[in-house]
This record gives C-alpha cells, structure tokens and sequence, in this order.
C-alpha cells in the first residue's frame, strides 16, 4: 500500500523471504516491505522490458 506523498517503488531491490530459518519460496522489496509471490518479479521485469 502506497502512503499519501510516497514515491512510488521501482521494487528494484528484492530479497528471498525466510521464515523461521527455511526460504517462503517468495520475494520482499528491501526498499518498501511489499512481498511478492516467487511469479511476480518475473513478470515485473518482462513488462519492464516491453514484453507481456
């Protein structure tokens, strides 16, 4: 959720998610907190490029 008068994120700054010692399988965004499922980035980074 995007607070009043935040910039945007790129979510150009994603990690692998860990709980309790064992990898989720999902992504989170160091720079905002948003979690990601392990498809999302993915597909984050082909419509970056143009792609579908």
């Amino acid at each position: 959720m995007e607070a009043a008068g935040s910039p945007a994120c790129s979510h150009t700054n994603l990690a692998k998610e860990y709980d309790l010692g064992g990898q989720t399988g999902d992504k989170g965004c160091l720079d905002c907190g948003e979690a990601f499922s392990l498809q999302e980035p993915a597909e984050m980074g082909k419509k970056a490029k143009g792609g579908q």
